[in-house]
């Protein structure tokens, strides 16, 4: 397979945000590491398997793959690509990133994908200590041919405090709030306000999104069959707008 071209991030302490939840991450994390498994080795920067998905390479395209889970693992719908997308390797964190387009051309979703079957754990410990813009900086556009298992999250985001950090108090306390100004019913507040978030993940076939690439020019293999990071980010600031895990993609809250 092709030695992928390795890249060396700074590795820095940031009191920025981002690590912050990434450390709430890899809280979450710990107890799916309660079973002790050995983990399975990958060539180093690659975890190619010798079943290909393209029409164009004379086979029939497939709906699903297995996607290995901390209980087994199952069949999951997934989306393959083969073309020149944002790709690193990153031996720092042992991982390899991959960064694919959402249907807004200004946001897209980073995709960190550790080495190791069970590598998600160690993956966000390291994280901690490496700046999300550090790895944007060494994506590079490459050859690739990636499976991805399809998947929707879904989070709920409590607004009230950050309201309450504008000072936007009365309006959540049943003995002060005043909504006289729209309607006339009594003893009316507001109990909470929530933002719902969806973000799923779809393969969109405009034009501006990606060059596909033919099978002969693949560089690299990214096939996503078990947990894994991702960022959604705002392109035109480099900055994380939401982060997570995906343990199981059939399940949307994770």
């Amino acid at each position: 397979q092709p030695t992928p071209t390795q890249t060396t991030l700074e590795m820095i302490d940031s009191a920025a945000s981002e690590n912050r939840l990434v450390a709430a991450l890899a809280r979450q994390q710990r107890s799916l590491y309660s079973t002790h498994k050995t983990p399975e080795r990958h060539q180093s920067g690659s975890n190619w398997v010798p079943q290909y998905y393209d029409q164009r390479w004379g086979h029939n395209p497939s709906n699903e793959f297995w996607f290995f889970t901390y209980t087994g693992g199952e069949n999951v719908p997934a989306h393959t690509y083969t073309a020149y997308l944002p790709f690193a390797f990153i031996p720092e964190l042992s991982c390899l990133a991959l960064q694919l387009p959402l249907d807004d051309p200004r946001y897209s979703i980073m995709i960190l994908l550790p080495e190791e079957r069970m590598g998600l754990s160690q993956l966000l410990y390291s994280l901690q200590w490496c700046p999300v813009r550090a790895i944007i900086t060494h994506l590079k556009m490459t050859a690739v041919y990636a499976v991805v298992p399809a998947f929707t999250i879904v989070k709920h985001i409590n607004l009230v405090p950050a309201l309450a950090k504008l000072g936007i108090h009365s309006v959540f306390d049943p003995f002060r709030a005043d909504l006289s100004p729209m309607t006339t019913e009594p003893h009316l507040f507001v109990r909470t306000i929530e933002q719902v978030v969806t973000v799923s993940l779809r393969k969109y076939y405009a034009s501006n999104r990606w060059f596909e690439a033919a099978p002969s020019e693949v560089q690299q293999h990214f096939v996503a069959n078990h947990p894994f990071v991702y960022f959604v980010l705002d392109k035109e600031t480099d900055v994380t707008l939401m982060a997570g895990t995906i343990v199981n993609p059939v399940a949307h809250n994770q």
